[in-house]
């Protein structure tokens, strides 16, 4: 039996996830509350669940709560310990801290800390950046095969988005939650265990210089990561349009309500609107209404399928037919429970009810197509929005890697040859980083880089490496087709960036609305991308303009008639991701070798 919880943090716990018998949960001071929490359970999931959403106050004394989940918004940094600037998300909860609200002041670091120290250099044969099913794919195959190989990933335990594995086994209950992401997950982080590559968790990249040397912090040390072939496994993250109140607490996106549900086993509230444009959306709302979270709406950007749409379908079914069956099983589930999906719409603004600390929200969706202007309105505690994904390619844009415009998504897609190596000699590229394909595409491409990677160190490939290439070509091919008839299934009834409210902020770390961007782009010459970062401060935040620059983009291609091109975005700079100065300080960059 669990312990009882005197403190009141299991609100938001789903089914299955009990603090604990005692001596398996952690207890930590947030502001002036404690909280009890489970071992081993990130800060931002003990926070979310005790009901804890006001995270990060801005300099206008505005809350923000949990957006992203992976570490790329920025939105819920914390002072811990007396430390600022510690992200939530990507911290694991200790029993003892003391945890205060990030806000808009400068916080001096406290004189028991010291900066991460250099370590010593490593020159593997392969380095690995991303845990996910590429990257894992990738490095177990190439350690299997006899190459030296380390995997750096910025997460404590490898998975990534897709293949992300519960804290512990017994939050899986067969018949309740237990299904085969999770099964497939386990299957490929045990294989990569048992590889023999090294493994550098929680570990990011904060820059790449030539010809081709990495600079990698952890916690406690700065290391230099010199490999022969580097293989970019990054994945992408989620990107929304910006519309009013998207920046509330209790609004975030679809992949961080999945990462709390999934990995953790914390609802991000009890009465959820849904919306966005693609699967990923109903399938969450299938998993939080099996665990124990009311479905309020799901709102999707597309057009409801008609008899027209019987041919996609039936490409769909033969492309991956055990893929289209388990999407169509979480609309049969949704439809039993009575949740209402409401097609062709999109969310126009997010209003608070409330003044308390859990979110009290209101949702209003408008018609994406056609005359109808009236607004359907929601009342809910959180609004998951999931309208799409952007390749996380900064390394590669570092590196120099050529890029080329997709024109129905306008982003940026990393070049690459049929064994996903790029226009950079030595450095492949697999999975969503590059272009938009799916967890089964993305493990099938790093076992072609794996193989591509073999071959170019000399090492032989074995028979049954071998055989999985040829399994792999053959799923590539497959999930393409999937993949052209999933968009076609699911392509917007209109424009999400068309019509948006001046009010709307849409660079959440500076607070720069519309409104404000408009008048900076009415100068005579028209300023691009560049004058327009001068000239407002937008894309200069933590977030370093991954979600601002989406928007930008698409009104400034909007204004031309026309894609932008690389040269015309903001040049990815170090550090791609934050590190403390200190870090870096007593870091030597040895020599390279001569013919190296």
């Amino acid at each position: 039996m669990a312990t009882p919880d005197p403190t009141g943090c299991n609100t938001l716990r789903a089914r299955n996830a009990a603090l604990g018998e005692e001596g398996e949960a952690v207890e930590f001071r947030f502001e002036d509350r404690t909280i009890r929490a489970r071992k081993g359970e990130s800060l931002l999931a003990a926070l979310v669940a005790s009901g804890e959403f006001r995270l990060r106050v801005t300099g206008r004394g505005e809350f923000r709560g949990p957006f992203c989940g992976m570490g790329v918004c920025q939105e819920c940094l914390l002072e811990v310990n007396g430390r600022c600037s510690l992200r939530g998300c990507m911290t694991v909860v200790a029993a003892g801290m003391s945890v205060r609200r990030q806000t808009h002041r400068v916080v001096a670091e406290p004189a028991s800390w010291s900066p991460p120290q250099a370590g010593p250099a490593l020159a593997p044969g392969i380095a690995v950046i991303g845990g996910g099913p590429a990257g894992m794919a990738a490095a177990a195959m190439a350690a299997q095969s006899g190459a030296d190989v380390l995997l750096i990933d910025e997460r404590t335990h490898p998975g990534g988005q897709f293949f992300k594995q519960p804290l512990a086994a017994a939050d899986l209950q067969p018949g309740d939650f237990d299904d085969r992401q999770y099964a497939g997950g386990r299957k490929l982080v045990g294989r990569l265990q048992a590889s023999g590559a090294r493994l550098m968790p929680g570990a990011r990249v904060a820059g790449v210089y030539e010809p081709m040397d990495l600079v990698v912090t952890t916690g406690a040390e700065t290391r230099l990561v010199r490999p022969q072939i580097l293989i970019v496994a990054t994945g992408a993250y989620e990107v929304c349009y910006p519309f009013d109140g998207w920046t509330l607490p209790g609004v975030m996106t679809t992949g961080a309500a999945q990462t709390l549900l999934r990995t953790w086993r914390v609802l991000p509230g009890r009465r959820v609107v849904v919306a966005g444009n693609g699967p990923l959306n109903f399938q969450l709302a299938t998993e939080l209404a099996r665990s124990g979270a009311e479905i309020v709406a799901v709102i999707e950007a597309a057009r409801r399928p008609g008899l027209s749409a019987a041919g996609t379908v039936l490409g769909m079914m033969k492309a991956d037919r055990r893929l289209a069956i388990t999407g169509a099983g979480y609309l049969a589930s949704l439809a039993r429970r009575g949740v209402p999906l409401v097609h062709g719409h999109r969310i126009v603004r997010v209003e608070s009810l409330g003044q308390g600390d859990r979110p009290q929200l209101l949702v209003a969706a408008g018609c994406l197509a056609g005359s109808n202007t009236a607004m359907r309105e929601f009342e809910a505690d959180a609004v998951c929005l999931g309208y799409g994904f952007r390749p996380s390619n900064e390394l590669l844009r570092a590196l120099g890697c050529t890029q080329s415009v997709n024109p129905a998504s306008g982003t940026m897609e990393t070049v690459r040859g049929a064994d996903c190596m790029t226009s950079r000699d030595g450095v492949f590229a697999v999975g969503d980083c590059t272009r938009l394909g799916g967890a089964a595409a993305a493990q099938a491409e790093g076992m072609v880089a794996a193989t591509a990677a073999l071959q170019a160190l000399g090492i032989p490939v074995p028979d049954g490496s071998r055989r999985e290439l040829g399994d792999a070509r053959a799923q590539l091919r497959r999930q393409g087709a999937f993949q052209q008839s999933l968009w076609r299934l699911f392509r917007s009834a209109g424009n999400l960036f068309a019509g948006l409210d001046d009010q709307a902020l849409v660079c959440r770390c500076e607070d720069v609305s519309l409104a404000e961007l408009k008048s900076a782009m009415a100068g005579e010459p028209p300023p691009g991308l560049a004058g327009i970062k001068r000239l407002t401060r937008t894309g200069m935040g933590r977030c370093q303009g991954r979600y601002c620059g989406v928007t930008l983009e698409r009104i400034q291609a909007g204004r031309t008639g026309s894609p932008l091109a690389e040269d015309d975005l903001w040049a990815p700079r170090p550090p791609i991701s934050q590190v403390r100065i200190g870090g870096l300080a007593s870091l030597e960059f040895p020599p390279q070798e001569q013919g190296k």
